[in-house]
């Protein structure tokens, strides 16, 4: 082995894994979401409202980390000194990210009863117009979000031809924009009660619609940047993959 080799050699062992950081930023993602949520609700006991602010930083917690995947490609797009090395975290973000949206639907249905949202329900008990529609686009979001994480798995990749494998991981945006409908069916209203908001903080929703539109505006600067039509590309496994 020569000198660049064992220089090599020795920085893999001693770079931390991938995915202790993913975990790290997964944690610090539901710390500020839970604070946030109780900031709004100030005062509130904490035994009467833990479950809520859980419930409602899970899903939140899980789309951040899925933009999180989907915002490194084209950050490394532009700036890629800085943020190729990063690209490996790609799939550990986007694997608990799902792990975090699965874990709310199930949640959810659990927990979905008009004693708990009767928002979500009418005088006859079933779930209002909005209510089924919201849902529906979760449950969409999720089914595309799950076969993204089958073809990551090295077995299935390995498999896939590239341009299939492209086609089926870019299919995330839809699975990003459905999930911004999940939310804006039932949230929008409280998007534009400014003057309702608690102590002037905007609602964690609209927070993430601000997160998750800017990272369609990096894909999409991505694609019509002048570099476009020379696309970077990153190893991972066997095959060339594109960088964003």
């Amino acid at each position: 082995m020569n000198t660049s080799e064992s220089h090599a050699h020795d920085a893999s062992r001693t770079a931390p894994h991938p995915w202790r950081s993913v975990l790290l930023a997964a944690c610090a993602i539901m710390a500020f979401s839970v604070v946030w949520l109780y900031l709004r609700r100030f005062g509130a006991p904490i035994g009467e409202v833990y479950v809520k602010l859980v419930f409602a930083s899970v899903p939140v917690t899980g789309m951040v980390l899925i933009g999180i995947c989907f915002l490194i490609g084209p950050l490394a797009h532009f700036s890629p000194s800085a943020w190729t090395k990063h690209l490996r975290l790609r799939k550990p973000y986007g694997l608990l990210g799902l792990f975090f949206v699965a874990f709310h639907t199930l949640w959810a249905l659990v927990r979905l009863a008009p004693a708990h949202y009767p928002e979500f329900f009418g005088p006859n008990g079933a779930l209002t117009p909005a209510a089924e529609l919201s849902m529906l686009a979760g449950v969409a979001s999720l089914m595309i979000l799950a076969v993204q994480g089958i073809t990551s798995l090295p077995s299935v990749e390995a498999r896939m031809a590239i341009a299939s494998w492209r086609a089926v991981q870019r299919l995330g945006y839809l699975a990003l924009a459905l999930a911004l409908g999940h939310f804006l069916v039932i949230k929008w209203q409280g998007w534009v009660a400014i003057g309702q908001w608690p102590y002037g903080l905007p609602p964690l929703s609209l927070l993430l619609l601000v997160f998750l539109v800017a990272v369609f505006g990096m894909r999409l600067a991505a694609l019509f940047s002048s570099g476009t039509s020379k696309t970077r590309t990153t190893e991972v496994g066997s095959h060339r993959r594109s960088a964003y």
